[in-house]
């Protein structure tokens, strides 16, 4: 994620063209946050560490059963929330394949 508010002080132009250089030899990703107030820049940052989180705890649970896979991932996000009520329903999706 780059936030600027001033393209040139933060070398945004210089960013963008690194990032589209290594696009040729990996997967990568940017989140460019411009023209949004600073609680929705904040907001989409504090989702992209969420995703990010999620998306460890998936990888890292993959060699596990589909049972185990989830209750890992279904952990994680308990160990997040800490003592914070969870406040909505939580609904995972998993799909089991078996190589031919």
């Amino acid at each position: 994620m780059h936030a600027p508010r001033n393209r040139a002080y933060k070398g945004t132009e210089l960013l963008l063209s690194a990032v589209e250089r290594a696009r040729a030899h990996a997967d990568l990703e940017l989140d460019l946050v411009e023209g949004v107030t600073h609680a929705e820049a904040v907001a989409r940052k504090r989702l992209s560490r969420a995703m990010e989180r999620l998306r460890r705890s998936i990888v890292a649970s993959r060699k596990k059963t589909l049972d185990a896979s989830l209750g890992a991932i279904v952990e994680s996000v308990e160990s997040f929330c800490g003592d914070a009520e969870i406040r909505d329903d939580i609904s995972i999706l998993g799909i089991e394949a078996t190589p031919r």
